[in-house]
């Protein structure tokens, strides 16, 4: 019987040859150094477990209001109102102010904003390199990825953003710190960049899942949400907290918005994981510091080791680095992974992130001891 033709049949990297299948390949090298995994090696921190699971014996186990716990949505609201000057109206009843939703992740989250908002014929702006999920919930819900080349510096800018914007053109997509490039938007260069997409009509949609692991100053940290209320704006707990599995996030944006994605999320999976609502009531006051500045260390150790025989621009936040594979090995990034692998390496094609095939990502995120030896590895490469 011949299937019905369907979204996913529009997307390159998911099913075979997707991360995760390349990653499959590597299982049964000994003593491999996996610098491809996108997860903290730190666990949750023992109050947040203890919250689920007090949550879970306490019977706390029962459908939530669609949007999250109003106690967990009134103090992510709070945070907003205490980071953010221009973010003084919380209404939750969609219609003016600004809203907070509770999403299952913030992957989850992007892909319900995406159902919302993008029909055929829009146009979403995204950074090339990206985070492939960005395409292919673009392409899902019908609408066409707008590449901005950003190479070799990673840095978005009004400018490049301007050449792109069509009438077409309905969403920015930002990624600030970046996967998979750890780049970070300058404030000022932000403030333009809003004042533009605003100008044109266009929605500013703002992933900021590694805002914790911003290394130049954590309390400063450039958000979008600083010049505009109109944005939409990720966070969660996967990457700052080590929750990855929790899938757990949120967003806070326009109350109109927030109460359409509320009505989608309604109908996909009515709310997010009761015990990981508890357990995020709790991860918001667990500071992370200490796992920031041990990333801090470990980033400084990739550029060290790397910097003699391989281009890459240093990260200043997030836990990636970008890395162009040295031209005297005449490689793509997919040679270039496979033969990393037989060096007892595992680092992602740069394919999967980008339009481009000549660079590869890694992730600080194993221990230090690991990530020395998979970087030396890498070093070892490059130089033979």
């Amino acid at each position: 019987m011949k299937l019905p033709d369907c979204a996913v049949t529009r997307i390159r990297h998911l099913g075979k040859g997707g991360i995760r299948d390349f990653a499959d390949l590597a299982r049964s090298v000994q003593d491999l150094v996996d610098l491809s995994v996108g997860q903290p090696d730190f666990d949750v921190p023992s109050a947040v477990k203890a919250a689920a699971i007090g949550a879970i014996e306490g019977g706390f186990n029962r459908y939530t209001s669609t949007g999250g716990i109003p106690e967990l949505r009134d103090r992510i609201a709070r945070r907003v109102i205490e980071r953010h000057s221009q973010w003084t109206h919380y209404n939750r009843d969609g219609r003016d102010g600004f809203d907070v939703f509770v999403t299952a992740g913030v992957t989850g989250g992007l892909i319900l904003a995406f159902m919302s908002l993008v029909e055929s014929g829009n146009e979403v702006l995204m950074c090339d390199p990206y985070f492939g999920l960005y395409q292919e919930a673009v392409i899902m819900c019908g609408g066409t990825p707008v590449f901005v080349d950003t190479f070799p510096s990673f840095q978005i800018t009004a400018d490049l953003i301007a050449s792109h914007l069509t009438e077409r053109t309905k969403i920015l997509l930002l990624n600030s710190p970046s996967n998979p490039t750890g780049a970070v938007i300058d404030r000022e260069e932000l403030r333009k960049i809003v004042t533009l997409a605003e100008s044109r009509g266009v929605l500013v949609i703002s992933d900021e899942i590694y805002s914790d692991f911003f290394y130049d100053n954590a309390a400063n940290y450039p958000s979008v949400a600083d010049f505009s209320t109109q944005a939409l704006v990720f966070r969660g707990f996967s990457k700052s907290h080590s929750m990855t599995g929790w899938r757990i996030g949120y967003v806070y944006g326009p109350a109109s918005l927030i109460r359409c994605m509320e009505i989608v999320q309604g109908q996909a999976y009515v709310c997010p994981a009761t015990s990981a609502q508890a357990g995020a009531m709790v991860a918001l006051d667990v500071p992370v510091d200490e796992h920031v500045q041990n990333y801090w260390r470990r980033k400084d150790l990739v550029i060290s080791i790397l910097s003699k025989y391989f281009e890459f621009s240093p990260p200043r936040g997030g836990f990636y680095a970008f890395v162009k594979v040295p031209d005297h090995l005449a490689m793509d990034d997919l040679t270039f992974a496979h033969y990393a692998i037989s060096r007892g390496v595992l680092v992602v094609p740069g394919r999967y992130f980008s339009r481009r095939q000549d660079h590869f990502r890694i992730s600080f995120t194993c221990p230090e001891k690991r990530l020395e030896i998979g970087l030396k590895r890498l070093h070892s490469l490059a130089r033979e």
